[in-house]
C-alpha cells in the first residue's frame, strides 16, 4: 500500500500554509521553537527563500527553503491578490535533511514539493504510512510561520522585480 491509498485526501486535501503548519509533528512543532526563520528574498516567479537556522546540525549554520503559492503571481497582482497566493495552496522544500530524507517523498505523492520529485519509497529514509512523520521539516514549519509578517516586504521586492 503505497502513502496515498494509505491516507485519503480528506486528511490531507491541499497544501496551504495552515494546513502544512498543523500537519506538523509534536516533535518537530517543539524542536522549531530554537529555530529563527528570517526573509532573504522573492525571484520574478514568486519563489520565495527563507533562511533558518540550523540548531541541531554541527557544522551547518543555517538551511534555505523555498516557498512557491500554486497560483501564480504576476506583475499585476494586487496586494490583496499576492497575499491570497500566500495563503492558498503552496510548493515547498528545504535543503536540510531531514526535509530531503523524510520529508521528499511525502511532499512528492501529496504535490506540495517544489523542485525535483523525491520518488525513492524507502523504509529507512521516508517516512512509512503507518508511522507518519507529519508534513514538513521543523526550518520549514517556522518558515511558514513568519510568512504573513513579511508578505508587504515581499511584494514590494516581487514589483520592483516585475
Amino acid at each position: 500500500m503505497n502513502f496515498k491509498e494509505f491516507y485519503s485526501f480528506q486528511y490531507i486535501n491541499e497544501a496551504t500554509a495552515t494546513e502544512l503548519r498543523q500537519g506538523t509533528s509534536k516533535t518537530k512543532k517543539l524542536r522549531s521553537e530554537p529555530v529563527s526563520s528570517e526573509y532573504v528574498s522573492i525571484n520574478k516567479q514568486g519563489t520565495v527563500k527563507f533562511k533558518s537556522t540550523a540548531v541541531t546540525t554541527p557544522g551547518v549554520d543555517n538551511w534555505i527553503q523555498e516557498i512557491k503559492p500554486v497560483k501564480r503571481v504576476r506583475a499585476t497582482t494586487t496586494l490583496k491578490n499576492f497575499r491570497d497566493a500566500y495563503n492558498k495552496d503552496l510548493l515547498v522544500k528545504c535543503k536540510c535533511n531531514d526535509f530531503k530524507y523524510r520529508y521528499a517523498y511525502r511532499a512528492t505523492e501529496d504535490g506540495y514539493i517544489l523542485g525535483k520529485k523525491e520518488g525513492r519509497d524507502s523504509d529507512i529514509t521516508n517516512p512509512s504510512p503507518v508511522f507518519p512523520e507529519g508534513t514538513v521539516c521543523k526550518h520549514i514549519h517556522n518558515a511558514l510561520s513568519v510568512i504573513k509578517a513579511n508578505i508587504p516586504k515581499m511584494y514590494k521586492e516581487f514589483k520592483e522585480k516585475n
